[in-house]
């Protein structure tokens, strides 16, 4: 996966996301990481990034990392890792191998060009 790719993403709107949104998602990449998970990147997109946000707005997140194969159902690793504080704070996970991450796929490619990188 070229990382001219990840370039596209609007980094610089990080600002703009609450800090609120910012310490959850980062304490659940922290226990992906406790986990074993070796995260290459994620990002955050959907209404906390677009400034559609309302009081039952969730927190899109989508996780890069090699440790997702073809044959490994990332969702449903990202989902049973939930624990009870992220599933109340609203996270909601995706997960790609990096090279399945493509433009190509719909959501990939508004997570490219709308999401925001957060590692």
């Amino acid at each position: 996966m070229a990382n001219s790719i990840y370039r596209n993403s609007q980094s610089a709107q990080k600002g703009q996301i609450k800090e609120f949104i910012r310490k959850q998602v980062k304490d659940y990449l922290n226990h992906l990481r406790d986990l074993g998970l070796s995260v290459q990147s994620a990002y955050i997109f959907g209404s906390q990034v677009g400034g559609k946000t309302h009081k039952w707005s969730d927190i899109d997140i989508c996780i890069i990392s090699k440790d997702f194969s073809r044959r490994n159902d990332a969702l449903t690793y990202l989902w049973r890792a939930l624990r009870k504080q992220d599933v109340k704070a609203g996270i909601e996970p995706i997960g790609f191998h990096p090279d399945d991450f493509v433009e190509d796929i719909p959501v990939v490619n508004e997570i490219l060009h709308r999401g925001v990188r957060i590692i």
